[in-house]
């Protein structure tokens, strides 16, 4: 973090967690609205003159963001761009924002984990507790310590079996699993041992595929009883939202 770098324009629907987050590492925030589309606002291109740091959504895996990143350059070339592909696994490296992050959990059955891309020769500010993560002496390390994927990985897995668990069940558990990940974020949080073997047991192509076809089924089917939705045929979606 330094001063150059302590304030982040952000889109205005977005996950509570993504601004507590920002405010919870020392950065200021502002907004700026989308159209019905999920692009910016054109009334909001003016924001982009005066700040150093975006965040982009590609939402649902739906959204082309390769055409507002050119506009934004044009605009402002010397803004730092990050996109946030949580929802586009498969287009991760494809904007060349200068920073891009996923979640594995989104796209496939693993319980935690993400991936960053950084663009070659852009800035990278972070505090030391973030960049060299240690014990510290101050902070009360309980039993359940860095175990909130369990709880959410466990939450996601109960609900295929709706019969046997209720709502409140799984919700409760999903609901401890994100006040632990609240907790222990800027705290020496280590990746488990057996997530590189969990990734590598997955086949890639074969989730492309099939979520390919689902999206385009859904599309077809949507389109037939006239419904209102976003898509992309390039994209792999992970949902279609109407």
């Amino acid at each position: 973090n330094s001063s150059e770098f302590n304030e982040i324009l952000i889109p205005n629907y977005i996950c509570s967690s993504v601004a507590s987050t920002i405010k919870d590492a020392g950065w200021n925030l502002s907004y700026y609205n989308l159209d019905n589309n999920f692009h910016i606002d054109k009334k909001d291109v003016t924001l982009i003159k005066s700040k150093k740091v975006l965040l982009l959504v590609d939402y649902f895996g739906c959204v082309d963001l390769s055409s507002d990143i050119k506009k934004i350059r044009n605009i402002n070339k010397d803004l730092i761009i990050i996109a946030d592909c949580v929802q586009s696994f498969f287009k991760l490296d494809s904007y060349g924002s200068d920073y891009t992050f996923t979640s594995l959990r989104k796209m496939c059955e693993i319980p935690l984990g993400s991936i960053v891309i950084k663009k070659r020769k852009s800035p990278f500010y972070m505090s030391n507790q973030f960049l060299n993560s240690k014990i510290n002496p101050t902070f009360n390390y309980s039993d359940d310590y860095d175990k909130w994927y369990e709880y959410k990985f466990l939450g996601n897995l109960l609900k295929s079996f709706p019969s046997i668990f209720s709502d409140n069940c799984i919700l409760n558990l999903l609901k401890h699993g994100e006040d632990l990940l609240d907790r222990d974020f800027q705290h020496d949080m280590a990746v488990p041992s057996y997530l590189p073997k969990m990734l590598n047991a997955v086949d890639f192509d074969n989730i492309k595929i099939k979520r390919k076809a689902n999206g385009a089924l859904l599309h077809k089917e949507l389109n037939r009883l006239n419904i209102k939705h976003l898509f992309n045929d390039s994209s792999v979606p992970l949902f279609v939202p109407i």
